[in-house]
Parts: C-alpha cells; sequence; structure tokens
C-alpha cells in the first residue's frame, strides 16, 4: 500500500481566496513525528477522561482520516467542516487520505488507532452500515470498534439525466425504461457498492424497471460518462452534479427525499411521483476509536456542531445540495443503528457484494 497522502490544514486555511480549487484536488504529502509526545499525551488524556481532571485537549496535531480518495465528496465535506474548526481548536488537524476497499482500509486503521483523542475517521453509511454486509469479513467490527463523534449531515440520493435522454419528467423516464427490454433496455450508471448503487436497484424493484446498472469506481467517473453522452442516465447525490445542473448540462429527474429540495422545488420527489415511501440519504460524520476519552469526544462534537450552524457553512453545503446536521454523539449513534436494521437486508436479498 502506497503512503497516506497527508495535508495539515492549519488554523483558518482550508477555506480562503483559493477555495474552490482546494476542493478538488490533492495536496502534498507530509508527515509529523511525534511518538514520544504521542504517548505521554495519550496517558495524559486518558487519565484525564476517567478522573474528570482539567487536563486541556488537544495539546498537539489531531489526525483525521478520510478513506476515499481526495477530491470526492468526503473530501469536499472534510474540508469546509475542518477548515471552520481548526481555529477553534488551537491545533493543527492533519487530514490523512487512506483510500481502498470501498473504505474499509482507512476505517481499519482507525478503529486499531490507540484510543488517546488524536484520531478521527470522516464516516459515511457505506462504512458504517453498507460493508457489513457488502464483504464477507472485516479487518474490524465498526459497532464494536467505533464510536460516534457527530453527524455532518446528509444528502438525498438523485437520478440525473443526461444530455442525449429525451425523457423530461420522471414518469416519462420510467415509461421509457420499462418499454426498453431485452437487448434495447437502458443502462444507468451509478457509483459502485454505495447508498447510489442501492438506491438504483431499490427504485429499479419498486417501478419495475428492467435495466442494466452500470457501476464505476466513483461518482465522478459516472458523472463524465454521463455527460459524455456513453450513457442516458444515472443515480448519484447532488454535491458532484450541482454545477453542471446549474449550468444546464444536466436534469434532475427525481429526488430520494421525504420532500423537495428547496433548491430543486419544481424536481418531484421518487415517493409522491413513481415509488411511494422510497427515500434514500447518503450521510457522513466522525467517528473515534471506541475507548476515546469522552472530553475528546464532547470537545469535537461541540466545535463540529458551531461550524454547521454556521451560516456560511450552510450556504457552502447548500451549493452542493448537502444539508447540514449537527447532533449529539448519541443521535448520531440512534442513526446508524437504525440504518444497520434496514440496509444489509436489503443488500443481502439484493446479492451485492464488494468481493
Amino acid at each position: 500500500m502506497s503512503q497516506a497522502a497527508r495535508v495539515t490544514l492549519l488554523p483558518h486555511e482550508a477555506i480562503g481566496s483559493n477555495r474552490k480549487q482546494g476542493e478538488n484536488m490533492m495536496i502534498r504529502r507530509i508527515g509529523i513525528g511525534c511518538a514520544l509526545l504521542c504517548a505521554l499525551a495519550g496517558e495524559a488524556l486518558a487519565q484525564a477522561g476517567a478522573t474528570g481532571s482539567a487536563v486541556s485537549w488537544p495539546t498537539r496535531p489531531v489526525h483525521w482520516i478520510v478513506p476515499y480518495p481526495a477530491g470526492g465528496a468526503a473530501d469536499l465535506v472534510t474540508r469546509l467542516v475542518v477548515g471552520n474548526i481548526g481555529g477553534a481548536l488551537g491545533q493543527p488537524i492533519v487530514v490523512e487520505y487512506r483510500p481502498g476497499a470501498s473504505g474499509t482500509i482507512g476505517a481499519a486503521a482507525v478503529a486499531k488507532a490507540a484510543p488517546d483523542g488524536y484520531t478521527f475517521l470522516f464516516s459515511d453509511v457505506g462504512v458504517l452500515v453498507h460493508n457489513t454486509a457488502l464483504f464477507r469479513s472485516l479487518p474490524f467490527d465498526p459497532v464494536k470498534d467505533l464510536a460516534p463523534v457527530g453527524l455532518f449531515g446528509r444528502t438525498p440520493i438523485m437520478l440525473i439525466a443526461g444530455p442525449g435522454e429525451s425523457a423530461r419528467t420522471l414518469q416519462e423516464f420510467v415509461a421509457r425504461a420499462k418499454a426498453a427490454t431485452g437487448a434495447a433496455r437502458l443502462n444507468i450508471a451509478a457509483p459502485a457498492a454505495g447508498a447510489h448503487h442501492f438506491a438504483l436497484e431499490v427504485f429499479k424493484l419498486r417501478t419495475g424497471v428492467d435495466a442494466q446498472t452500470v457501476p464505476y469506481q466513483s461518482a465522478a467517473q459516472a458523472v463524465q460518462a454521463v455527460l459524455g453522452g456513453q450513457l442516458p442516465a444515472l443515480m448519484t447525490d447532488p454535491s458532484m452534479v450541482m454545477p453542471a445542473v446549474r449550468a444546464g448540462k444536466l436534469r434532475v429527474l427525481g429526488v430520494a427525499a421525504g420532500a423537495r429540495m428547496p433548491e430543486l422545488q419544481d424536481v418531484p420527489t421518487f415517493s409522491e411521483s413513481v415509488a411511494p415511501g422510497l427515500e434514500v440519504y447518503a450521510w457522513a460524520g466522525l467517528t473515534a476509536p471506541m475507548g476515546t476519552p469522552q472530553p475528546a469526544i464532547q470537545r469535537m462534537n461541540a466545535e463540529i456542531q458551531k461550524a454547521l450552524n454556521a451560516p456560511e457553512l450552510v450556504r457552502r453545503f447548500g451549493e452542493f445540495g448537502l444539508q447540514t446536521r449537527p447532533g449529539t454523539p448519541e443521535e448520531m449513534g440512534a442513526l446508524w443503528k437504525a440504518e444497520l436494521a434496514i440496509w444489509p437486508e436489503v443488500i443481502r436479498k439484493l446479492g451485492l457484494t464488494s468481493e
């Protein structure tokens, strides 16, 4: 495995005059050597968590692991959130990209890390829920090895039509897809083995559409295939398509949400149009190794909530169709538990796997 890519986001650095470029690029790799300090500080923080003493946290850089490549939705959310809390913590946040195996490699690294309050994991529904059914075995147990810290937000999955797609409404698309059978059936793109993929499979079952799912390694690749005319449509979240939608290059046919999106009031939900009750969201938050001291978890959660309530961050999230959803560790844990009761069983019935 190649060395993890790292970038230290110093206070007020992540969102600046060139932030739009920074949200979509990998920047240089750096390392921080602090083994002795890590051991001493970790022991002190653990004692503070047990005794309730007033030892401050953090006293050194905090590591934030992203289990996906830079340039995607996880990177975007990370930079927006970290850029708003780094200054408040008073210590740099070192963002490390450790992609691979649908997020499993980075997640396993955090699950096995020392629970000293200095390692956190960008965690989405894929890492915490979907992978438990997609993989026959995992190198860690998400529920037993990771503790919820707080939610960032969520986004509904949507069906997007490309420039060559003739259907102008969701009903028209479903009718056309049903009529295109056999060798003529439609091909619909989706990022592989994620909320987008599962939403598409359930959408096909609920509407009776006999379309071929074409999985891509990333949402960016799927979007480019549809923009280029190779495929007529894709199922994805708003973060990677909203600029193209605003530019008129892509059209949103429907949204798998409980209500219409504020930014797309003229776009119907799946539920009101073709599939009653069908709602699928991608969501993300922060976790830490199980046993991480509560002072660290509570402080990080408080800073996340402050950041997510800031009008500028709400606006920036909205530009990409993301909905901020600040909450307590307990609220994140409740959502996590609820999703575990639904999606693994759906994935098994669909016969989907990442192996």
